[in-house]
């Protein structure tokens, strides 16, 4: 999934950087800042599919917000991917909704499609 996104906003001249969360984790800081970006706070990155990978409750709301952090910053698989901070924006995942936000928030309207 991140692989088809980076070439995506290649193609497009979307400029990005990149962070391989499971090389280079997130600090509880940095999750608590991206945290601050979105409607629910720290719920909202907390990643259901992961929860259910390693048999954690698939509804965040039964963590409180440092537990999230504290196993987010353990097990990246519990952090919603790919991530997009464009910026005071959070978006999630690579659907097409995701698309078109970058797009928009990217000042361009016509892009090539594939």
């Amino acid at each position: 999934m991140c692989a088809d996104a980076k070439q995506w906003l290649q193609e497009r001249s979307i400029p990005f950087s990149f962070r391989e969360i499971f090389v280079h984790p997130l600090s509880q800081d940095e999750l608590r800042a991206l945290g601050k970006k979105t409607a629910a706070g720290i719920h909202d990155l907390y990643a259901p599919k992961g929860a259910r990978k390693v048999g954690l409750p698939e509804d965040g709301r039964t963590l409180t917000p440092d537990q999230i952090v504290g196993l987010q910053v353990g097990n990246p698989d519990l952090i919603r991917y790919p991530l997009f901070e464009f910026n005071d924006q959070l978006l999630f995942g690579f659907h097409q909704a995701t698309r078109d936000a970058l797009i928009a928030l990217s000042g361009e309207h016509e892009w090539p499609t594939k």
